[in-house]
């Protein structure tokens, strides 16, 4: 009978144990949210930088997050290195696609002048040939040019992105969240 007694409270403190976990759970879950806040990490999209939710940052924005040694050395100029080789590749790549399109015309016009007789179409011909590789020649210093200048520019505006980020650090407290008091994580 006494067993009987110690199985049915055993079974009423478990029940009881399992209440309270389920009350104490439901409470914590509904009372007490987790609220992540997660300061604007940077990330780099061309040449700007762009905050954790994918917004492009203007250049005083960045001067406010970054701050002023760092954004008036690094971010300006690794911003300028990044857009300057870009139009350099842009532009020499044009150069040379104009420069190797006008080597065949100009190679087909003189030809064309000297079997004809024609002087005019020799010169024109010539003109387009010679001048095409001098264009072509010289789109490809450009586009040479501006790839190093390029990848200079990105490291740079990588790193200031990557100084910015590596001051944030995982913090914790108890605190106002909105949906009440909770525990607030700080990435």
């Amino acid at each position: 009978m006494i067993w009987i007694e110690m199985v049915a409270a055993n079974r009423f403190y478990t029940m009881m144990i399992r209440c309270k976990i389920s009350i104490i759970l439901s409470m914590l879950l509904t009372a007490w949210p987790l609220s992540a806040q997660m300061p604007d990490t940077l990330l780099r999209r061309g040449s700007n930088l762009v905050d954790g939710s994918g917004t492009i940052l203007t250049d005083a924005e960045v001067l406010d997050l970054v701050g002023d040694p760092i954004y008036s050395e690094s971010y300006l100029g690794a911003k300028k290195d990044y857009q300057t080789g870009r139009a350099l590749i842009w532009s020499g790549a044009a150069g040379m696609v104009v420069g190797l399109v006008s080597i065949p015309v100009g190679y087909y016009f003189t030809a064309r002048g000297i079997f004809t007789i024609e002087p005019s179409a020799i010169f024109g011909g010539m003109v387009a040939f010679y001048g095409g590789i001098i264009l072509a020649s010289g789109g490809c210093v450009v586009l040479c040019g501006g790839i190093p200048l390029s990848i200079q520019g990105k490291k740079g505006l990588n790193r200031v992105a990557d100084e910015y980020n590596a001051g944030r650090n995982l913090t914790y407290n108890v605190g106002a969240t909105p949906n009440g008091v909770g525990i607030v994580l700080r990435f």
